[in-house]
């Protein structure tokens, strides 16, 4: 994993940094050189306190961080992944220069685009497909009363109310067929208020004619519409009101007494009244006040109207003496105060309005109760003496007073009644009418204001007369003077030349059919201006047209505006197009980031995870499956699932440290894994919890890594160190000067030196003084990448004692691949040399007798053969039988192998042999055994110079050679004079053989020996062998005998029968390198 996270830095085109969490760079690949160049460092110094703060933050809270640093003119996003188990952080930095470039001229752009929006006096609202916001101007959410933050992503219906939401959704249908529509709606402010606004709509398509929302530019008519809402209100009360004077058959309602009689005159009548009759006499309303009262009794005005609950008992007489009481008649009553109270009714056209009141007095034939009036005095408070008093004074007056009173006061309270409605009436109608003429007056200057406001003026053309009127803000408009006469033609005249067809042809089109409204141009003041007219039409009986009325609206401003915003709109749209490209590209940049990202991740064996700890859901990035073993369709959404993979004695331990970590704990922990097939892995988990603002747990997010291959590593590092430290040769590290800077305990047997001794003294201190110097001339080979295996020499130990080593070095690289030491194996080897040269000299002696006696055996042998086939040569009837020829080839056997334990004898060599000289001498000793008379048979040998052959393969290849050469002396010449026999031995180089030694040398196999390939062919010019020979099925003992001897040497047998007889022999032999 550790070369696959080196070779992924390596190539990485981006800087790749490991920092220490001091701020010292550990590692750069070439990509980050540069950067380092730009800071003014190197590897192995600190980096910028900016960057250095970030280092040691990330690794203390072991969380992954991203920041932006400029360095010069660019500008890098820089991520931290802590590994606080090294305490140091792999720092991966990306150039995002142009993405910042790009940003800057795409606000800029947009900055340029939304202040032409912004300053726009006119709402812009941009619509999705389906009628969401997604962009409203400044102006459009001051008009709504909302912030534009507040509107982005809502229905443009949820500001309306239901009807205008019905108009919306209709209207929705319209743009998608691309319909351009210019109409008013009534849409609902924030605050609950009503805002009219008129609406240019317009759909928006893509390239591909695919419908991809629309734009409105709204402008505020609410005032207008307030205006002609007030007209419209102000000409129905004044119709209202008209109507009201002008008809006989009018009622009068809700009046009230107070506004129909003369307090002020009617007083001092009261007055004279109570002076020549003595009776109390008032004037009440229904709602019980005294609009005149004369007489009253002390009784009442200081006492019983000042308590409240007395002032109560009076407010319910009035009110029990004014009900029931029809005209012309009186009602009476004794109050809750114990008085006598009368009542008339005033009744003005049938209703009710009021009553005259009489009261406050006792009858004469009646006695009082004064013990009761001292009661109330106490329950009330009232002074007891003073209330009686006041009780005194009360009148009493006989039943034939009283009635002639009410009398009088039935004829007064009628004579209010015919009198004063008269009067009001009358004085109604005169205001009424002043009311009128001045809401008249109101009227048209609230209506020319409304339509100087709105910039709409009215018109009304009279076509039996053709006379055109018009209000003030139509002349304005036109720009004629106010009171210039107008006839139609005069209207025409004024419309701008390009546009009098089209309004003449919409003029006549409206005489026969419902009048459109159109928009078209006029020249006024010597300016084009736009307006929007409607007009209404007015028919007689006979339906002919009478009259015609219309308004007319300045929509110039509107106009210039959506010319604006048409040029805005292109203009936007050429600016989404750049911006989109440029999106595009940025996208397809941090795609690709996302891919490398998510390669390293897979490389370093890292995967990121989410876990939303309010749904349980959980994300895992595609690394995370691979680590588990899963599919990334294989479901693992949930903790417990999550759980389920955890190896069953690591369970308990994974949920106490998350159980601590959503208690605020560090979550950094390794634990082991099942995957779907058994296998067993472990890994390295961290995370981080996020708490909500009450401290609740809400999510928790990190990586997991898989560390199997680290583990393993660990434990064969840790193994290692364990049998450095017991073995017992001298494992020794020396730097590239010889200084020494490790030393085992092994070291320790062989030199002498203990560890405290030696460490930081140079290794020159254990060279003899005839080899000094050797040291460094080793660590130099080893610079120069040269190897040095088992080299033996002599070293000096402690005591001064001359020891034979064997050493072994090898290089020692840093992170970055740069030589910084040596390590040294060192065996001391002095015994077993010793135990080598004794075993050497004894085994030379012990071969050589061995040979010695076998080459005497094998002489005698062969002697005796050779006196046994005289004694039957010289028997006449034998000469030339099959035992004969027996004991002939078996001598030759006998001598091929004697001769090599001869040639090893001459050579002293202990186990190999020279073939090509062995081969000469046996081929020379058969040419003098089966010399033919006087045949002339020469022998051509082509033989391999210094071919050492071990006894192995120099016996069998002797016995071969003997049987083919004797075979071709005794069948390949009958009757033949002249012949030649060859013996060809070579040593093979094709690619073939080439193949198969690298493929044995990459097994391991044999080691310290190479593969030689030879062929050796023994041939003639003979006559050949027969046709029905069959090298396999040969049943003669000496062809048996080369086929088991080729076998035995791995090797193969061809017969070619081109000219003569050529056997051809392929076999492989083990050589020391």
């Amino acid at each position: 994993m550790k070369a696959n996270m080196e070779q992924f830095s390596e190539e990485n085109p981006n800087p790749v940094l490991t920092v220490k969490k001091d701020g010292t760079v550990l590692y750069s690949n070439e990509a980050g050189k540069p950067l380092l160049h730009e800071w003014d460092m190197r590897i192995g110094e600190r980096l910028p306190s900016c960057i250095g703060d970030f280092v040691q933050r990330v690794i203390s809270q072991n969380n992954q961080e991203k920041t932006e640093v400029k360095v010069g003119k660019k500008v890098y996003l820089i991520a931290f992944h802590p590994f606080p188990e090294k305490e140091c952080v792999n720092i991966y930095i990306f150039d995002i220069s142009d993405q910042k470039k790009f940003e800057e001229k795409l606000k800029e752009s947009e900055k340029r685009y939304r202040n032409i929006i912004e300053v726009a006096n006119e709402g812009i609202w941009i619509l999705d497909t389906k009628a969401r916001t997604t962009y409203v101007n400044e102006r459009m959410a001051e008009m709504l009363g909302y912030s534009q933050e507040e509107m982005i992503g809502r229905f443009v219906w949820d500001f309306a109310d239901e009807e205008s939401k019905a108009i919306l959704k209709l209207n929705l249908e319209k743009r998608r067929q691309g319909i351009d529509e210019i109409y008013e709606l009534r849409l609902r402010r924030k605050d609950g208020l009503a805002l009219w606004v008129l609406i240019s709509a317009r759909p928006s398509f893509n390239e591909d004619s695919k419908f991809t929302g629309s734009l409105g530019m709204l402008t505020d008519i609410t005032e207008r519409k307030q205006a002609e809402e007030a007209l419209r209100q102000r000409e129905q009360h004044i119709r209202l009101k008209l109507e009201n004077i002008l008809s006989p058959a009018r009622k009068t309602a809700n009046l009230e007494l107070a506004k129909i009689i003369d307090v002020e005159a009617t007083q001092p009548l009261m007055e004279d009244f109570y002076k020549l009759a003595h009776i109390p006499i008032g004037l009440n309303d229904l709602k019980g006040n005294v609009l005149i009262g004369v007489g009253w009794q002390d009784i009442c005005t200081r006492f019983h109207r000042v308590h409240p609950e007395t002032c109560k008992h009076c407010i319910e007489s009035d009110t029990e003496l004014s009900t029931d009481v029809s005209p012309g008649e009186f009602k009476l009553y004794r109050c809750k105060n114990n008085m006598w109270d009368i009542a008339t009714p005033i009744i003005v056209e049938s209703q009710h309005i009021g009553y005259v009141f009489s009261g406050q007095f006792f009858f004469d034939d009646e006695s009082l109760d004064y013990e009761l009036f001292r009661s109330r005095a106490r329950q009330y408070g009232f002074n007891e003496e003073e209330y009686i008093a006041a009780l005194e004074k009360v009148p009493r007056l006989s039943r034939e007073a009283v009635d002639t009173g009410m009398a009088f006061f039935m004829t007064f309270a009628n004579m209010i009644s015919q009198l004063s409605y008269s009067n009001i009436k009358l004085a109604k109608s005169l205001e009424e009418r002043d009311t009128l003429v001045n809401a008249l007056l109101e009227n048209r200057e609230d209506l020319n204001h409304a339509q100087a406001v709105g910039n709409i003026g009215s018109w009304r053309l009279d076509v039996r007369k053709n006379e055109l009127t018009c209000s003030d803000e139509n002349y304005r408009i036109f720009g004629i003077p106010e009171g210039t006469p107008l006839t139609y033609e005069t209207f025409l005249t004024a419309v701008h030349p390009d546009d009098r067809e089209y309004v003449e042809k919409e003029w006549k089109a409206g005489l026969v059919s419902e009048p459109k409204e159109i928009e078209h141009r006029i020249i006024a003041d010597g300016k084009i201006r736009w307006v929007r007219e409607k007009a209404y039409l007015e028919f007689d009986k006979g339906g002919a047209l009478t009259s015609g009325f219309g308004i007319t609206q300045d929509i110039t401003e509107r106009k210039k505006a959506e010319e604006a915003l048409k040029k805005a709109c292109d203009s936007l749209e050429e600016k989404v197009k750049e911006r989109t490209a440029e999106l595009e590209e940025t996208y397809n940049a941090l795609v690709e980031n996302e891919r490398r990202f998510s390669e390293a991740q897979k490389m370093a064996h890292i995967g990121s995870w989410d876990w939303d700890l309010v749904t349980d859901e959980m994300y895992w990035s595609d690394e995370i499956y691979r680590i588990f073993g899963l599919t990334t369709q294989e479901s693992c959404s949930s903790y417990n699932e999550i759980l389920s993979h955890t190896h069953p004695d690591d369970r308990e331990y994974v949920d106490n440290a998350i159980k601590r970590a959503l208690k605020g704990k560090p979550f950094d922990i390794n634990h082991r894994i099942i995957l779907a097939d058994g296998e067993e892995r472990v890994v390295h988990v961290q995370g981080e919890v996020i708490f909500e603002e009450k401290n609740a747990p809400v999510r928790m997010r990190g990586t997991v890594q898989d560390i199997t291959e680290s583990k393993k590593a660990e434990e064969k590092l840790k193994k290692l160190a364990d049998a450095v430290e017991s073995s017992d040769d001298a494992i020794i590290t020396e730097s590239l000067d010889g200084t020494i800077t490790s030393w085992n305990k092994g070291a320790e047997e062989i030199y002498g030196y203990s560890a405290e001794e030696i460490l930081g003294k140079n290794v020159s201190i254990l060279e003899p003084d005839n080899l000094k110097g050797e040291v460094k001339q080793l660590i130099e080979k080893i610079k120069q990448r040269e190897k040095i295996q088992r080299y033996r020499t002599l070293r000096l130990k402690k005591d001064g004692t001359i020891i034979n080593i064997s050493i072994t070095l090898s290089p020692v690289f840093d992170s970055s691949g740069e030589l910084v030491a040596v390590s040294a194996v060192v065996r001391n080897i002095t015994e077993r040399i010793k135990a080598e040269e004794a075993l050497a000299n004894i085994e030379i002696a012990r071969k050589k007798e061995i040979h010695h006696r076998i080459k005497n055996n094998l002489q005698v042998i062969s002697s005796l053969l050779d006196l046994q086939a005289e004694k039957f040569k010289n028997k006449q009837y034998i000469h030339d039988s099959e035992v004969l020829e027996a004991f002939r080839v078996s001598q030759d056997r006998v001598i091929s192998m004697a001769l090599i334990h001869e040639e090893l004898h001459k050579g002293e060599g202990l186990d190999t042999l020279n073939f090509s000289p062995y081969i000469e001498e046996l081929a020379e000793n058969l040419f003098l055994t089966y010399k033919l008379g006087n045949t002339d048979i020469s022998l051509n040998m082509d033989l391999e110079e210094n071919s050492l052959f071990n006894m192995d393969i120099a016996v069998p290849l002797g016995i071969i050679v003997n049987e083919l050469v004797s075979n071709s002396l005794k069948h390949a010449f009958p009757g033949r004079d002249k012949g030649t026999v060859k013996i060809k031995l070579r040593r093979e180089e094709n690619k073939e053989c080439m193949d198969k030694q690298l493929k044995d040398e990459n097994k391991n196999e044999n080691k310290g020996f190479k593969k030689a390939n030879f062929t050796l062919t023994v041939s003639d010019n003979g006559v050949g062998m027969p046709e029905s020979f069959d090298l396999e099925y040969s049943e003669t003992l000496g062809m048996h005998l080369v086929s088991i001897l080729v076998d035995q040497l791995e090797g193969e047998l061809e017969l070619k029968r081109d000219a003569g007889t050529a056997f051809v022999i392929r076999f492989t032999v083990a050589e020391k390198r």
